[in-house]
């Protein structure tokens, strides 16, 4: 299994360091050619990040729902007000990501727009490659099956 403490995966923290520390010793002595692909690199985070708040805000209607799930303080009573909210927060973050994708293409610059629409395409990607690799490696056969 792979060496995990207080619940995180030492080798993978230790990956993302080294990962972290290369880019910005290369956007800090690389030159213009670094600095370009470091805001190639921001411009494909810009929507990537904000995805999972959507997910979030659209699954807040079903924990709301869920009567077994402890919630010592609430500040959502009604269904009204948890609907209202849900469609708010999901529909603003949505907004401001199809703006912020299309307004460089608005501008003229298509390949802005690009970046941004192939960064969450490539993280989902590469998330899904190393959640299939993870299963073959510490999942057996076995339990795959079973689920």
């Amino acid at each position: 299994m792979a060496d995990i403490k207080n619940g995180m995966p030492i080798n993978a923290i230790w990956v993302q360091c080294i990962v972290v520390v290369v880019f910005v010793a290369l956007v800090s002595f690389g030159g213009a050619a670094a600095a370009k692909f470091f805001s190639r690199l921001v411009l494909m985070t810009n929507v990537a990040m904000t995805l999972p708040y959507i997910f979030l805000a659209g699954a807040f209607i079903s924990f709301k729902k869920k009567k077994e799930i402890v919630k010592p303080f609430e500040v959502y009573k009604s269904k009204f007000s948890t609907w209202l909210c849900t469609i708010l927060v999901t529909f603003t973050v949505g907004f401001a990501n199809f703006f912020t994708i299309i307004e460089p293409a608005v501008d003229g610059n298509l390949t802005d727009t690009i970046w941004m629409i192939g960064g969450p395409l490539f993280f989902a990607i590469v998330a899904v490659a190393m959640y299939r690799r993870y299963e073959k490696k510490y999942i057996g056969k076995d339990e795959k099956t079973a689920v």
